[in-house]
C-alpha cells in the first residue's frame, strides 16, 4: 500500500505505459517499409548468415557511409522475429520507451521531479517523436544515445566516476554511426567537460594545473569509450586509407560546402533553427505565439541553470549554433540529437510557473491539456494503417507466381523507390531472382508502383530494365490491394541470344 501513496512513481509508470502503447501498437501495420528499409534488412540478413561488414548505410547527402553499429543492433531482433521486417522496428520502439524514462531521469536529477514528469509525458506522445520511435531507421535511436551520453557524462563529472565518463564516450561512438550530425555532440561533450566549476561562480576563470590535468584526463577516458564502440568503422577507415573521412571533410570544407558559412549568418540562422525545433517537436504553428514560447522556454532554462547543472543549456546553445553552421537542407530528423531538449525546456517552464501559485497552476494545466489534445489529434492511429509490409509481400508472391518456378530477372519501375523491399522477400523464396549482371534469363518480371496508365515496361529508363534486352509483354496482373501492377515480359526474337549471358554494362 505504501507504493500507491507515491504519486510520482504512479505517474511515471502511467507515462511509461502510455509511451509503450504509442510505440508498440500495431507496429507491423503502420511501419514504413520501402527500398531503404529493405536494403538494410538484406544486409542484416546476410550478417546473420555470416557475411559480416564494417560499413553501414549511406548518408542521405555527401556520398559517404556511416558505421555498421545499427546493423548489428538490428540483427538479434530480426532473428528473434523470424526475419519479419517488423522485428528491428521493435528495437527502435524499446529505445523510444527507454528515452522517455531517460527524459524523466534527466529532468528530475538536474532540476525537479515535475520537470521530469512533464517533459517525459509530452515526449511520450509527441507525434514527431512517436513517428521516429516506431520504424527501423539508423537515425531513430540517436535521441537515446545523445541524451544518455550527456546524462551519464554530467553524472560522471558530478560524482567523479570514471566509468560514467567511459560509458558517455561509448554513447558518442554509437551516435557517430547513426547520423553524421551527431558529430555536433563532440562539441557539446567538449563544452560540458570544459566547465570550470559546478559549485562556484559559473564564469570563474581561475585555472590551475590540477584542473587542466583533470580536463585532459576526463577527455582521455571519454575518448577511450568512444574508440571502443567506434572501432569497427575505424578499422574499415584505417584498412581503406580513410575514404569516408576524406569525403566528409571535402563535403564540409569545399567552396559552397556544408560549412562554407559567413560568421554572422550563424547567429541569424540560430533563431530559425531553434524555432524549427519547437515547431517540429511540439507541433506548433509558425506564429508570433511561437516566438513567445521559444523566448519564455529559453529564459526559463537560463534561469533554472544558474545554480544547477549547465549541461542542458550547453546542449541547446552549442547544438543550435553548430547546426546553424551547416547550410544544407534541414530535415526534421536532423534534429534527432536535440529532440529531448525542447521537452525538458517546457518541463522547466511548467515547473517555474507551477510554484508561483494557483493561478499559474491553472495556466500550466490548461497548456498541458491543449498540447495533449493537439498531439492526440495528430497521432498515427487517427489514420488508417498503410500495411506496407503485407502489400510488399503480396506483390512478391505475384512475382513468384508469374515466374512459374522458372529462372527470372526482376526490376522495379518507380520514380522514388528502390527494389530492395521486394527483393527482401523474393531472395528468401524458393525461386529467388537472378541478378541481371550475372545472367540474363528468359523472362523479366517488373513491378510498377506508378499509375498503370504510365507504366512503360518496354521503354522504362533504367539499366535493370534496359539491360534485359528488347522485350514484349505477355501477362499483366494487379497485386492486392490493387495499388501495384506486376508485368511479365519475355525476349523479343531479336534479343534471344542474350539469354544465359551477363547483361552488358551500359545497356
Amino acid at each position: 500500500m505504501k507504493f500507491f501513496r507515491q504519486p510520482e512513481k504512479l505517474l511515471l509508470i502511467a507515462i511509461l505505459l502510455i509511451a509503450a502503447f504509442f510505440r508498440l501498437y500495431k507496429v507491423p501495420e503502420y511501419i514504413v517499409f520501402l527500398g531503404d528499409e529493405g536494403r538494410d534488412l538484406i544486409v542484416v540478413r546476410n550478417i546473420l548468415k555470416g557475411d559480416l561488414t564494417l560499413l553501414g548505410p549511406t548518408a542521405s547527402v555527401g556520398g559517404f557511409y556511416l558505421g555498421p553499429i545499427y546493423y548489428y543492433m538490428m540483427a538479434p531482433f530480426l532473428l528473434l522475429f523470424n526475419y519479419n521486417p517488423a522485428g528491428p522496428a521493435y528495437l527502435v520502439s524499446l529505445f523510444g520507451i527507454a528515452t522517455v524514462y531517460l527524459v524523466y531521469l534527466f529532468g528530475k536529477r538536474f532540476f525537479h521531479p515535475i520537470v521530469g514528469l512533464v517533459a517525459a509525458f509530452l515526449y511520450a506522445i509527441s507525434p514527431l517523436i512517436v513517428r521516429y520511435s516506431r520504424a527501423s531507421w539508423n537515425p531513430n535511436p540517436l535521441s537515446f544515445f545523445a541524451l544518455g551520453g550527456i546524462f551519464i557524462l554530467s553524472l560522471g563529472l558530478t560524482k567523479k566516476r570514471r566509468l560514467y565518463l567511459y560509458l558517455a564516450g561509448a554513447c558518442l561512438g554509437v551516435a557517430w554511426q547513426l547520423h553524421y550530425l551527431a558529430l555536433i555532440l563532440t562539441a557539446v561533450y567538449t563544452a560540458i567537460l570544459s566547465q570550470i566549476t559546478t559549485r562556484k561562480k559559473w564564469l570563474d576563470l581561475k585555472f590551475s594545473s590540477q584542473r587542466i590535468k583533470e580536463f585532459f584526463r576526463h577527455n582521455l577516458i571519454v575518448f577511450l569509450g568512444f574508440v571502443t564502440t567506434f572501432s569497427p568503422f575505424l578499422l574499415f577507415e584505417i584498412r581503406h586509407l580513410f575514404p569516408n573521412t576524406k569525403t566528409v571533410i571535402e563535403f564540409m570544407t569545399r567552396q559552397d560546402g556544408a560549412l562554407d558559412t559567413p560568421f554572422l549568418a550563424i547567429f541569424t540562422t540560430a533563431y530559425e533553427r531553434i524555432s524549427r525545433l519547437f515547431i517540429e517537436a511540439l507541433s506548433l504553428p509558425r506564429s508570433p505565439f511561437l516566438i513567445g514560447v521559444v523566448l519564455v522556454a529559453f529564459l526559463s532554462l537560463f534561469y533554472a541553470s544558474r545554480r544547477r547543472n549547465k549541461s542542458l543549456l550547453i546542449w541547446l546553445v552549442v547544438g543550435i549554433l553548430s547546426m546553424s553552421v551547416y547550410q544544407g537542407d534541414i530535415h526534421d530528423y536532423y534534429f534527432g540529437f536535440l529532440f529531448p531538449v525542447p521537452f525538458l525546456m517546457v518541463g522547466i517552464t511548467a515547473y517555474l510557473l507551477w510554484i508561483k501559485g494557483w493561478g499559474a497552476k491553472i495556466i500550466v494545466a490548461l497548456g498541458l491539456i491543449i498540447l495533449t489534445g493537439s498531439f492526440i489529434d495528430k497521432a498515427f492511429f487517427s489514420r488508417p494503417p498503410n500495411n506496407l509490409i503485407r502489400q510488399t509481400e503480396l506483390a512478391a508472391e505475384v512475382v513468384l507466381d508469374l515466374s512459374g518456378g522458372e529462372p527470372y530477372n526482376f526490376a522495379l519501375m518507380s520514380t522514388g523507390n528502390s527494389d530492395h523491399a521486394y527483393r527482401y522477400f523474393l531472395e528468401t523464396s524458393a525461386n529467388p531472382p537472378k541478378k541481371l549482371e550475372e545472367e540474363v534469363t528468359p523472362q523479366l518480371i517488373l513491378i510498377c508502383e506508378q499509375d498503370p496508365a504510365t507504366c512503360q515496361p518496354l521503354s522504362f529508363p533504367s539499366w535493370e530494365v534496359a539491360g534485359f534486352g528488347r522485350r514484349e509483354v505477355v501477362e499483366t496482373r494487379t497485386a492486392p490491394p490493387g495499388l501495384i501492377t506486376v508485368i511479365k515480359t519475355v525476349h523479343h526474337e531479336s534479343s534471344l541470344d542474350m539469354i544465359g549471358k551477363p547483361a552488358p554494362k551500359g545497356s
